[in-house]
């Protein structure tokens, strides 16, 4: 009888000892791969993310009305500014400036005026009532550090200067409204205040503008804070 022919079936089989080296080291190789993975996952998961910077300007408007409210918080203290428009600059023009602001709520009264309000999830708001205003609700909302929106303010012969610029996007024109406060004994004098041209450049923070009083000339006004830039 014939002995049969085995020498394929050894050569299949060492072939396959052969290959089992490799395919031990390629394993090895994906095991340490997919750890490397895993660990760069979890640190990514663990590390902690940059926290967002608060707002530090804010600004609004009035309920019912054409009074625009801004609010600039620096070193640990509030500036309040309630600036009446075409129809209120007369009477509802205010400055609340440079008292503490608590971390809850807050308050201010003033010349006939009450204020209150709080700082919630970025967002200001409150209520205000005048000398001659029943109770209103007011809002503001923190500025696009990558706009001009803001509180700004200055001085000049006619008094205090403040000017509330409004741009919620950079896409948006801004606007802005302002007044110049003087206050004397026989009470307060205000006229309005118009910006020359609302353009900030970040090598010049100011602002142009001119006064009722003197339409000639030009003065500026600075940015009461400053949003994260």
């Amino acid at each position: 009888m014939a002995e049969p022919d085995i020498s394929g079936i050894f050569s299949r089989m060492t072939s396959s000892k052969a290959a089992a080296p490799r395919l031990e080291r390629a394993g090895r190789l994906l095991g340490a791969a997919a750890l490397a993975c895993c660990s760069l996952a979890c640190s990514d998961e663990s590390a902690p993310k940059a926290a967002e910077p608060s707002p530090s300007v804010w600004v609004g408007e009035v309920e019912g009305s054409d009074v625009k409210v801004a609010l600039a918080q620096r070193n640990g203290a509030v500036t309040l500014f309630f600036c009446g428009g075409d129809d209120s600059y007369m009477t509802d023009t205010r400055w609340f400036a440079e008292d503490a602001l608590p971390n809850a709520a807050f308050s201010f009264t003033n010349g006939g005026w009450t204020v209150d309000g709080a700082i919630e999830k970025g967002v200001a708001s409150g209520s205000v009532q005048t000398e001659t205003d029943a109770v209103r609700g007011w809002t503001a909302a923190g500025v696009d550090p990558r706009t001009i929106a803001g509180l700004y303010a200055g001085v000049a012969p006619c008094g205090k200067l403040g000017l509330i610029v409004t741009q919620a996007t950079p896409d948006d024109e801004p606007s802005g409204q302002g007044t110049c406060l003087r206050v004397e004994a026989s009470g307060s004098i205000v006229e309005q205040v118009n910006p020359v041209r609302l353009e900030r450049l970040r090598s010049t923070p100011e602002i142009s503008v001119t006064v009722a009083s003197a339409p000639d000339e030009q003065f500026t006004v600075l940015p009461v804070a400053s949003a994260e830039r």
